[in-house]
């Protein structure tokens, strides 16, 4: 997790933003940003990126699971940047929800600190509290698929 986009911030609206007002900005950023039409009006090719960027945030932002995990992850990344690390906790100590792919492990707000699957696998090892500002390191070793 060494750099998280912020999908709120490309798609210009806030965290606290509802799917309604997600869907409505992201078709109104897809009107103003869509290759076709930016070829169409400066008569030359565009090479699509902030389009990618808008269309990425949309696929991320549009699913309410999809959402909290990504919320999660940006958390997680913001306090990395901060340092703000209150412990380390064992992979083999958490629970591990098989339905979302996701490790569970209880924090002291009554909370609690959850990783995915997916983020393992990309390297991440920050577990952000999904109330509070806390976050635990999670001790794991990647194992190769030959082992």
């Amino acid at each position: 997790m060494t750099n998280l986009p912020d999908h709120y911030a490309t798609l210009g609206i806030s965290e606290l933003a509802t799917q309604e007002e997600i869907k409505k900005q992201y078709q109104r950023l897809v009107l103003k940003h869509h290759p076709d039409k930016l070829q169409q009006e400066n008569s030359g090719p565009q090479d699509g990126e902030e389009f990618r960027k808008i269309s990425e945030a949309w696929n991320v932002l549009k699913d309410s699971i999809n959402r909290a995990n990504y919320d999660t992850n940006l958390k997680a990344f913001r306090l990395k940047q901060l340092g703000l690390v209150n412990g380390e906790i064992d992979l083999d100590e958490m629970e591990f929800d098989e339905e979302t792919e996701t490790y569970y492990s209880p924090c002291r707000c009554s909370g609690h600190y959850s990783i995915s699957v997916e983020d393992l696998e990309r390297g991440a090892d920050l577990a952000a509290c999904e109330q509070c500002s806390l976050q635990v390191r999670v001790l794991y070793e990647v194992l190769s698929e030959e082992e």
